[in-house]
C-alpha cells in the first residue's frame, strides 16, 4: 500500500531526474505538434534511452544518497520502477494530449 509518506519519498527521489524529463518531454511535444504522428515511435525511443543514461548516471553519482532510501526500507530498484513508471506513463499521456489537440 502506497501512503502519503511513500509519495512523497518517490517525489524526493524523482527530483534526481526531473528536470531531463520535462525539458525531454517539452521537445517531445513540440517535435509531434511540428512533424506529426510519424515521430511517436522516434521520440518514445528516445525517451527510452535518455531515462537509460540518467538511471546509469543517477546510480552512479548518487550511490551514498542511495543509502537514505534504503534505511527507509526502499528498495532502489522498486524506486526506480515506479518513478519511471510514472514518468513515462505522463509522457504517453502527454503525447495523447498534443495529438488530440492537433
Amino acid at each position: 500500500m502506497i501512503t502519503q509518506k511513500s509519495i512523497r519519498l518517490y517525489g524526493s527521489f524523482a527530483r534526481y531526474f526531473a528536470v531531463v524529463s520535462f525539458v525531454l518531454a517539452c521537445t517531445s511535444a513540440y517535435s509531434l505538434w511540428k512533424f506529426g504522428t510519424g515521430t511517436i515511435p522516434w521520440l518514445v525511443w528516445i525517451k527510452v534511452m535518455v531515462m537509460a543514461l540518467v538511471v546509469f548516471f543517477t546510480n552512479g553519482n548518487k550511490k551514498k544518497q542511495f543509502y537514505y532510501y534504503r534505511n527507509l526500507g526502499q528498495s532502489i530498484t522498486r524506486l526506480w520502477v515506479i518513478c519511471l513508471s510514472v514518468d513515462m506513463l505522463l509522457f504517453i499521456l502527454l503525447l495523447i494530449f498534443i495529438n488530440a489537440i492537433r
